[in-house]
C-alpha cells in the first residue's frame, strides 16, 4: 500500500520508514541512562503495553491497516467558510442601527480570526505535505506570532499560495470593516412621497366678466398696447395661453408662510370661457383705467397725472423716474413683466370660480430615515468581496489533511517529533539557539511529512539533504551549541514592558481625553464645528478617526493576549514541574474568547483570564465608538457690526397728492394677504439697517438671524367725538347743486356742524367754525348707511373736510389744487387733521300743494357719529428679529415687541405751532385705499328692508370689511363713536407706516429731523454689534452615556492589563527563539525525553484532545523548561522532572 504523502515519492518514503525504525530504537537506547536521574511520577509501561493502549484509542484503525483521518480545523470546513456575512437587520431603533453593524461585524471578525489562525498554523504543514520544502517555507515559516511591531521575512509567492495575506490581514481586512461599519448608517431627514387625492377648488370662467366702461360682454376685437416715453415706444400684442403645470404647495411645520411653486409641463389648446386671448389687453387696460394710484410723484405735472401703468413700472424699479424707461428694451422688458402680473391678478380675481375637482397628487414630507453612507458601503463592500474571495480560495486551496492532530498546543509538536527521529537529531542542541542559528542549521535541508499505515499509523517529518533522505543525525561535534551564558530571550514587542506601559498610559490618556472633550462638548454644544459641504470631513471626526483609535487599542490588547497565549505554556514549564494539562496540552490560541476564559480558569491561569477579559472589552470599543459622537445642528452666535443706513424726515412729503402706493399697499395687506414690506410691521416703521461684514459661509447651513433693540416710529390718532347738539341737517336737490339736467332719485343731505376751535394755536377771536359735509339719500325713504373720511383744513374762514378731494384729472369733476396750497393744507395750527363720519338714516318725503304749485320737502332722520383726530408719531424702542438673507423682512412668527416704557412722542414744527401734533393731509390715501368685498348690507331696526350701503366712501368701506373689523352697524351711530375711533385708529396705524416707509426716508444722515426732544435735531445713526444666530451649524457632540461606558471599559482594561502583567511577569524571558514555528518548538523538545517513545506511545499524534486525556498521555509526569546537563554539556529545553534551578542562572 502506498504511503499517504500526497507527493508520489513512494520508494523514498519506504526507505525512510525502514531507516527511521532502526534509528528510533538506537536513539531511544542512547537516552536511557540520561533518564536514570529523573523523577518518575507515573506507572511504568512496556512498549507493548503502550502500543496496545494507544491502539485501542485510535479511531478508524482496523486489522487491514487503514489510516485514521487527519485532523482538520472546524474553522476551515466548507460550510463555515461559505456562510460568513451580515444579514439584514431591523434599523428602526437607534441602538440597532447605531451599534448593530459594528457589533455584528465584531462577532463575525472574531469568528474569521479563527479561520485566519487555523489557516496560518496549518500552512507550514501543507507546504511539507505537498513536496520537499526548504525550512524557510516549512519548519521556520511563522504566520502566527503577534503582528504588531513584529518584522518577518516572507516570500510573495509563498504568501499568496499558503496564507491569504497573513501579515496584512488584521489591518487590511478587519480594520476597514470595523472602522467603516461605525459610519455605515446615518439618521437624516429625508424627503418622501405619498400619493394622495387633491381637490382643485376653483376653475377659470370669464363668461360673466364685463368691462366697466362698456355695457356688453367683451367683444371679439383684438387689442394692441402701446407703451412709450416721449419718443420711445414699445408695441406689444397682448394674449395668453393655458397650460398644464405641476404645482407644489409647501407649508412649514412652524406655522410660517407657505410657498407655492409651479413648473411647466405642456401647453393646452383650451382658453378661458368668455375671455378670448386677444381681449386680455383690453381687460388689463380697463382695470388700469379704473385704478387711481396717485398723481405720479416726481413726474407729475398739474395738467396731466402719470398713468397708472407707469406708476407701477416706477414702483417695480425702486420709484425711479419715467426717464429710466427711455431705453426701448428696458421699457419692453419691464412693461411685459408688469402686464403679466396685472393680467394674472385680474384673471384670478374676476374669473376664478368655485369648483371641486379631484386630481392625483403627491404629498411630499420629511421623515427621519436611515441612510447608508456610500463611503462606508464602498470600503465595506470591498472588504466583504475580499473576504468572500478568500473564503472561496480557502475552499479550494485551504490546508486540509496535513496534520494528524491539533497543532495549537506545544505538546502536539512533541507527539509528532517522537516519530521524527531524524528531525530530532537535526535539532539536537538547538534549544538555546537564536532563530538565525536554527535557520543556518536547517538551510541545507528540505522537509516533508510522511504517513505510514498501521496499525498503528505514524506521521513523520523527514529531512532530506541534496535530494536524498537523511540517514542519521549530524554528529554533535558538528553542532554549534550556543553559550549558556547568553541571556537573550525572544519575545514580540507586545511582551515587553515598554509596549505594555505605553498601552496602559495611552488608555489613561484616552480616559482623560474623553472627560476633557465631554466638558467642552457640554459647555459649547459640541467640541468642534463641522463643515456642511463634505461628508469626509464630518465623518472623519464623528466616526472613522475614533473608530481607528478604538481599533488600534483593540489590536494592541489582542497582540498582548496572543503573546500571552503563546508563551504561557512555556512560562509554566519555565517555572518548573508543570503537569501536561497546564503546559504541553494547554491550547489557548485557537479558541474563542469564552472558551479561552474557561480554559484559563480551569488551568489556574488568572493572568491569561484577565488579559482575555481586557481584550474582549477592547473588542467592544468600536461598538461603543459607534454611538460616541453624533453631529448636531445647533445655533451658534457670531458678533457682527450693524449700522443704520437712513433716517426719517417727515417733511419730505405731506401726502396730499402722492404717497408712492402706500394706500394701495395698505389695501393689499388687508385684503390680499400681502406681507408687510421691508422695514415695516403692523403699526411700526423701522430705519434700514445693514450688516456689511456678513461672511458668505454663514448662509450655507441656514438663514442667520439676530434679535436687537432698535428705535421704531409708531403713528397713532387721538380722537374727539363731535357732539350731536352741534349738528343740523338740510337738503337740496341734485339739480340745484349741480345744475339743470342732474335729476336723480336722490337728494343731497347737508350735515352742518358747528365745531369749536380745536387747534392748539388760537387764531384771533375765532372760537368755532362751520363744517359742512354732504351725503346722498334716496328720495323714496329707503334706509341708508352714509359715511366718509376727510382730510381737514382749518382756517379763520371755516373748516374744509367733505370727503376726499379728487385729484385724478382723468375725471371731469377733479379739483384743481396747487401744490403750494396743499403744502399747508391743514393749517399749521396744531389741529385735528383727520375726520370720519358714519351714520344711518332716511329721508321722508312731504308734499306741499298750493293753487298753482306743488312742492316737496323732506324730513331727515339720522343717527350719526363724527370724530376728529390729531395725528401723532412716537418713537419706541422695539425688540425685532431680522434675518440676514432677507434683512428688513420681519418674520410673522417673531413679531416685533415694543418696550412701552421707552415710548415718547416726537416734536413737530408747523407754520404756526410747535408740539406733538403732525398734520399730514391724507387725501391721496382716501383716494387710493381699496376695500374688501364683504357684505355690509344689514336690515334696519324696525324695518324689513335692508339698508343700502352705497353712500359709503372707500375709507368707511375699508373699516367695515378689513380684517378684525366690526360690521357697519357697529360703526354707524353716535352710540358707536368709540368703535369708530378704534377702527379709524387701526386703519391709520396700518397706513401710516407704509406712508413713512415709502415717502419719508433719506440717506442724508446729517439731515435735522424731528425727535422727542427737538423739532430739528441731528440724529446719530445707530451702530452696534449684534449676536447673529447661525442656525444649522453642524457641531460634533460627544454623548455622555457612551463616554461613561468607554471610560469604565478602559479603566477595567487598565486594571486587568496591569494585574495580568504582574501575574505573568517574566513571560518575556522564557524562550530564546521564536516558538511559533515548527522548528522553534521542536528544538526545545529535541534534547529531552518528552518527545521519546518512553513517554509517547506509537500513534499518539493521531489523538484528539479528549482522546489524549482518555489515553492518559503524559499523565503523572511533571515537565520543566530550562538548562540541564548532559555529558558535561548544558542544553536548554523541556524535559521531565525538575530542572536544577541553580543551573538556570549559571
Amino acid at each position: 500500500m502506498p504511503l499517504h504523502d500526497a507527493s508520489g515519492f513512494e520508494r523514498l518514503a519506504d526507505d525512510t520508514y525502514d531507516d527511521t525504525n532502526g534509528e528510533r530504537d538506537a536513539f531511544a537506547d542512547g537516552h536511557e541512562r540520561e533518564a536514570d536521574h529523573l523523577i518518575h511520577y507515573g506507572d511504568t509501561m512496556t512498549p507493548e503495553q503502550q502500543t496496545s493502549s494507544i491502539t485501542n484509542t485510535l479511531p478508524n484503525t482496523d486489522e487491514k491497516g487503514t489510516c485514521p483521518k487527519m485532523w482538520n480545523s472546524i474553522w476551515l470546513r466548507v460550510d463555515v467558510l461559505n456562510h460568513h456575512g451580515v444579514s439584514t437587520t431591523d434599523a428602526t431603533k437607534e441602538y440597532g442601527w447605531r451599534y448593530g453593524p459594528t457589533a455584528v461585524l465584531t462577532i463575525v471578525l472574531g469568528l474569521w480570526f479563527q479561520v485566519d489562525y487555523s489557516n496560518k498554523i496549518l500552512t507550514p504543514w501543507r507546504e511539507m505535505r505537498q513536496d520537499g520544502t526548504p525550512a524557510d517555507r516549512s519548519l521556520l515559516l511563522d504566520y502566527v506570532s503577534p503582528y504588531i511591531l513584529t518584522v518577518r521575512e516572507w516570500n510573495p509567492k509563498t504568501l499568496f499560495l499558503s496564507s491569504p495575506s497573513p501579515d496584512l490581514n488584521p489591518l487590511a481586512r478587519e480594520g476597514p470593516l470595523t472602522v467603516f461599519s461605525t459610519g455605515l448608517f446615518v439618521l437624516e431627514s429625508t424627503l418622501l412621497e405619498k400619493e394622495v387625492p387633491a381637490s382643485v377648488l376653483g376653475s377659470f370662467n370669464g363668461s360673466d366678466f364685463h368691462l366697466s366702461n362698456i355695457s356688453s360682454s367683451i367683444d371679439a376685437s383684438s387689442t394692441i398696447l402701446y407703451y412709450g416715453t416721449r419718443t420711445r415706444f414699445g408695441v406689444c400684442k397682448a394674449g395668453y395661453v393655458t397650460g398644464d403645470y405641476e404645482a407644489s404647495y409647501e407649508k412649514t411645520t412652524t406655522g410660517g408662510d407657505h410657498t407655492v411653486r409651479t413648473s411647466f409641463i405642456e401647453d393646452s389648446p383650451s382658453t378661458i370661457p368668455g375671455l378670448p386671448p386677444v381681449l386680455l389687453g383690453a381687460a388689463v387696460q380697463s382695470s388700469l383705467d379704473q385704478a387711481y394710484l396717485g398723481t405720479g410723484g416726481q413726474d407729475w405735472v398739474l395738467s396731466q397725472q402719470v398713468p397708472a401703468f407707469y406708476q407701477i413700472l416706477s414702483a417695480m424699479n425702486g420709484n425711479v423716474s419715467i426717464g429710466h424707461f427711455m431705453e426701448p428694451q428696458r421699457l419692453i422688458d419691464s412693461g411685459t413683466e408688469a402686464f403679466n402680473g396685472l393680467a394674472a391678478q385680474l384673471i384670478h380675481r374676476h374669473m376664478l370660480k368655485p369648483s371641486n375637482t379631484t386630481v392625483d397628487g403627491l404629498a411630499l414630507y420629511y421623515e427621519n430615515r436611515l441612510l447608508v453612507r456610500p463611503l462606508s458601503v464602498g470600503f465595506m463592500g470591498a472588504c466583504f468581496l475580499l473576504l468572500a474571495g478568500l473564503s472561496v480560495a480557502l475552499v479550494f486551496i485551504g490546508p486540509r489533511d496535513v496534520v494528524p492532530c491539533d497543532p495549537g498546543s506545544i505538546g502536539a509538536t512533541a507527539l509528532v517529533l517522537a516519530e521524527s527521529s531524524a528531525l530530532r537529531g537535526l535539532l539536537a542542541g538547538q534549544g538555546p539557539a537564536r532563530t538565525r542559528q536554527i535557520r543556518q542549521k536547517l538551510a541545507p535541508y528540505h522537509f516533508r511529512t510522511m504517513v505510514t499505515p498501521g496499525p498503528p499509523s505514524t506521521f513523520t517529518v523527514e529531512p532530506a539533504e541534496h535530494g536524498r533522505p537523511m540517514t542519521s543525525p549530524s554528529p554533535e561535534s558538528d553542532t554549534d551549541y550556543p553559550s549558556k551564558s547568553e541571556k537573550k530571550w525572544w519575545g514580540p514587542a507586545s511582551s515587553k514592558w515598554p509596549f505594555q506601559f505605553t498601552t496602559v498610559l495611552f488608555l489613561l490618556l484616552l480616559i482623560v481625553l474623553l472627560e476633557v472633550i465631554q466638558h467642552i462638548s457640554d459647555q459649547r454644544q459640541g467640541f468642534t464645528s463641522l463643515r456642511t459641504d463634505g461628508f469626509s470631513t464630518t465623518h472623519a471626526f464623528a466616526t472613522y478617526i475614533p473608530a481607528v483609535v478604538a481599533f488600534l487599542v483593540s489590536s494592541a490588547l489582542a497582540s498582548m493576549q496572543l503573546t500571552v497565549c503563546i508563551l504561557v505554556p512555556w512560562l509554566a514549564l519555565h517555572k518548573g514541574s508543570a503537569p501536561a494539562s497546564r503546559s504541553l496540552f494547554l491550547n489557548l490560541t485557537n479558541r474563542l474568547a469564552p472558551h479561552r476564559m474557561l480554559i484559563a480558569l480551569q488551568s489556574g491561569n488568572i493572568g491569561v483570564l484577565l488579559f482575555t477579559i481586557a481584550t474582549s472589552l477592547a473588542a467592544a470599543l468600536p461598538i461603543l465608538v459607534s454611538g460616541l459622537y453624533v453631529q448636531t445642528a445647533i445655533t451658534t452666535y457670531i458678533p457682527l457690526a450693524v449700522k443704520q443706513t437712513d433716517i426719517f424726515n417727515f417733511k419730505q412729503n405731506n401726502l396730499f397728492f402722492e404717497d408712492n402706493l402706500a394706500g394701495t399697499v395698505t389695501g393689499l395687506i388687508a385684503f390680499n394677504n400681502l406681507s408687510y414690506p421691508e422695514w415695516t410691521y403692523g403699526d411700526l416703521a423701522f430705519n434700514k439697517l445693514d450688516v456689511p461684514d456678513a461672511p458668505e459661509h454663514m448662509f450655507s447651513a441656514g438663514d442667520p438671524w439676530f434679535t436687537t433693540k432698535v428705535q421704531a416710529i409708531r403713528p397713532s390718532l387721538s380722537c374727539n367725538v363731535v357732539s350731536l347738539d352741534r349738528m343740523t341737517t338740510s337738503w337740496s336737490d341734485m339739480e340745484q347743486y349741480y345744475g339743470p339736467g342732474h335729476k336723480t332719485e336722490e337728494i343731497i343731505m347737508t350735515l352742518n356742524t358747528t365745531v369749536p376751535w380745536m387747534c392748539e394755536h388760537p387764531v384771533g377771536n375765532t372760537t368755532e367754525v362751520e363744517w359742512l359735509q354732504r351725503f346722498l339719500m334716496p328720495k323714496n325713504g329707503s334706509h341708508v348707511y352714509f359715511g366718509q373720511a376727510s382730510a381737514l383744513g382749518w382756517g379763520p374762514g371755516g373748516l374744509q373736510g367733505d370727503g376726499a378731494y379728487d385729484t385724478d384729472f382723468n375725471h371731469p369733476m377733479a379739483t384743481a389744487i396747487t401744490g403750494e396750497y396743499a403744502e399747508d393744507w391743514v393749517g399749521g395750527y396744531g389741529c385735528p387733521s383727520f375726520a370720519v363720519t358714519v351714520g344711518k338714516g332716511f329721508a321722508t318725503r312731504k308734499v306741499k300743494t298750493t293753487k298753482n304749485h306743488t312742492s316737496f320737502d323732506f324730513d331727515i332722520d339720522i343717527d350719526v357719529a363724527s370724530i376728529m383726530c390729531f395725528q401723532h408719531l412716537e418713537s419706541v424702542d422695539t425688540d425685532v428679529t431680522l434675518s440676514l438673507s432677507s434683512l428688513g423682512k420681519i418674520p410673522t412668527d417673531h413679531p416685533p415687541v415694543p418696550d412701552e416704557s421707552t415710548a415718547r412722542y416726537l416734536v413737530n414744527k408747523l407754520s404756526n405751532y410747535t408740539g406733538r401734533i403732525f398734520e399730514f393731509p391724507l387725501n391721496n390715501f382716501l383716494l387710493t385705499l381699496s376695500y374688501g368685498t364683504g357684505d355690509i348690507t344689514t336690515v334696519a331696526e324696525g324695518s324689513a328692508r335692508p339698508i343700502n350701503p352705497t353712500s359709503l366712501d372707500q375709507a368707511v368701506r375699508f373699516l367695515a370689511t378689513a380684517n378684525k373689523s366690526l360690521p357697519i352697524e357697529s360703526l354707524a351711530g353716535h352710540r358707536n363713536a368709540q368703535n369708530l375711533i378704534e377702527a379709524s385708529n387701526r386703519l391709520y396705524k396700518q397706513y401710516m407706516p407704509q406712508a413713512i416707509n415709502s415717502n419719508m426716508r433719506t440717506k442724508d444722515l446729517n439731515t435735522r429731523v424731528s425727535t422727542p426732544d427737538s423739532v430739528a435735531a441731528r440724529v446719530k445713526p445707530a451702530r452696534f454689534t449684534a449676536q447673529v444666530h447661525v442656525p444649522g451649524q453642524l457641531r460634533l457632540r460627544q454623548q455622555a452615556a457612551p463616554k461613561l461606558a468607554m471610560q469604565i471599559v478602559l479603566a477595567v482594561m487598565i486594571v486587568f492589563t496591569v494585574a495580568g502583567g504582574i501575574l505573568l511577569r517574566g513571560i518575556d524571558k522564557v524562550v530564546p527563539h521564536n516558538p511559533c514555528s515548527i522548528a522553534g518548538r521542536a528544538s526545545l523538545f529535541a534534547d529531552g525525553e518528552v518527545s521519546t517513545r518512553r513517554l509517547v506511545p506509537y500513534g499518539a499524534e493521531w489523538l484528539t484532545e479528549a482522546q489524549l486525556k482518555t489515553a492518559r498521555i503524559y499523565d503523572g509526569w511533571m515537565f520543566s523548561l530550562g538548562w540541564w546537563e548532559s555529558d558535561g554539556v548544558y542544553k536548554y529545553g523541556v524535559d521531565i522532572g525538575w530542572i536544577d534551578k541553580g543551573k538556570t542562572d549559571g
